[in-house]
């Protein structure tokens, strides 16, 4: 059964139509008709909402429409991004797989060979053309970040490690993925 499938089961099942559904959970009718359309998906504080107030398993909610995820892995280093968001998919129950891993520095090349035996290591993102990349949901990035670190020298785009971070520009134009994550560094919001 699928999501639509169960609220309209829900709705069904109390006698309730679109609007007193809607306002039960504090949502609005539109969004209701949305979610049984399958033109949009419930937040998680509306599925939660369903659950207390319907008596219905929060992880079968939660669950229902799921796919497996697929992922790419840029500037991967030992692999910290991914095995948060490996973790993190785990416990949501979401299968998630890596596609691509692209990394140049030898030292994590060993580290992610050990960590991940059966998956290529693709080398230098610049030199791989964003056709060649596989289809994909999410772009991880642990991009260089001394350019914009606080650490370093603060020289931004003006440092060639800088200008890595238009990689994942041309990357996320070009594929489309339903969304990404990049490593946090402070100086990347007022870079040069």
């Amino acid at each position: 059964m699928d999501l639509a499938a169960l609220l309209q089961k829900t709705i069904n099942d109390h006698n309730l139509n679109q609007t007193t559904f809607a306002k039960s959970i504090n949502s609005t009718q539109a969004q209701v008709s949305d979610w049984l359309a399958n033109k949009s998906k419930p937040s998680y504080e509306n599925l939660r909402s369903i659950a207390i107030k319907y008596n219905i398993d929060a992880n079968l909610l939660l669950n229902v429409n799921k796919k497996d995820v697929t992922f790419i892995d840029l500037f991967s280093g030992m692999g910290g991004i991914r095995i948060g968001f490996q973790e993190a998919c785990k416990e949501l129950g979401i299968n998630c797989k890596c596609v691509f891993t692209s990394e140049i520095k030898e030292s994590a090349i060993t580290t992610l060979n050990k960590n991940f035996p059966n998956e290529k290591i693709y080398g230098d993102i610049r030199k791989i053309n964003s056709e060649d990349i596989p289809d994909f949901d999410f772009l991880l990035g642990g991009f260089p970040c001394q350019a914009f670190s606080t650490a370093g020298k603060g020289l931004g785009f003006l440092d060639t490690r800088g200008t890595l971070f238009f990689e994942i520009e041309r990357i996320l134009r070009d594929k489309n993925p339903k969304g990404f994550l990049l490593e946090n560094v402070e100086g990347l919001s007022i870079s040069k």
